[in-house]
């Protein structure tokens, strides 16, 4: 039941009903500012902010989650290209530098390790050679000795020198020798490689005693067989590089080629 309404006649009628509707006062402004609130809530305006914010809330969340991910996935490609630095690294494909004596004289080989070639040597003024063209050997000439050496990617050394000459007469002369009694001899100079078996360099030989014409030679690093071209001299001859037809040679400003079998080409 309600509450009872007071009496007219009492004492604290009044005052009662004063009560009374202040309290029915502040439930209509109560209920109005509920029933505004409420309007206002769910107008479209309001409501779409309302669900901006939590889409926005729920975007940030999803956008928090890919980046933890792409921050794993990027994780993972470091140390993946670690793993692959540390595989193909230029520690592992650099070069090394190998000394190697030649009668005593230091020689400075430049090695890709990985390849296993020599990339180019050093060494003192009197020594001289060249690298063949699949870097797995040089060719050394020391021009105080007149000595001819092979050096592979290893260290490896091998004396490739022709120690003596046998004439067409069955006559010996000793390289040291005829070097010893002939000031200024060339007994072997300028080796160069024509493939990767083959060198050129050339030589007074046939002649002990000439007109110090220089002759060309070819040695095979295999077999150390050695074949002269006879046909061909010059007082000063170079030797370039590597061509189409061969070993390019300039005999007294005369160009021509050793092909890879050893022929003279003009």
């Amino acid at each position: 039941m309600g509450r009872r309404k007071p009496s007219m006649f009492s004492k604290n009628y009044e005052k009662q009903m004063k009560k009374m509707k202040r309290r029915k006062y502040i439930i209509l402004i109560l209920a109005c500012a509920f029933l505004v609130g409420a309007i206002i809530f769910l107008s479209t305006p309001i409501k779409d902010k309302v669900a901006n914010i939590v889409k926005s809330n729920i975007n940030v969340s999803k956008d928090e989650n890919k980046d933890e991910n792409k921050d794993d996935v990027v994780k993972e490609n470091d140390d993946s290209n670690k793993n692959v630095s540390k595989e193909d690294s230029p520690q592992n494909e650099k070069e090394l530098i190998k000394d190697v004596l030649i009668e005593g004289k230091k020689l400075k080989l430049k090695l890709d390790s990985k390849k296993e070639k020599i990339i180019s040597f050093e060494g003192i003024e009197s020594l001289k050679g060249d690298v063949s063209p699949n870097g797995k050997n040089i060719v050394i000439l020391n021009k105080d000795s007149q000595n001819m050496y092979l050096v592979d990617w290893n260290g490896n050394i091998k004396d490739v020198t022709q120690k003596e000459y046998i004439s067409d007469e069955n006559i010996s002369f000793s390289k040291d020798k005829v070097i010893s009694e002939n000031q200024d001899y060339i007994w072997a100079d300028n080796p160069k490689f024509i493939n990767n078996n083959l060198i050129a360099y050339t030589s007074y030989l046939p002649w002990v005693i000439s007109e110090k014409n220089q002759y060309i030679w070819t040695l095979d690093i295999n077999s150390l067989n050695r074949n002269p071209h006879y046909e061909i001299y010059g007082k000063n001859i170079k030797m370039g590089n590597i061509q189409e037809k061969g070993l390019v040679i300039n005999i007294d400003d005369k160009v021509l080629f050793i092909d890879s079998q050893g022929n003279i080409i003009y």
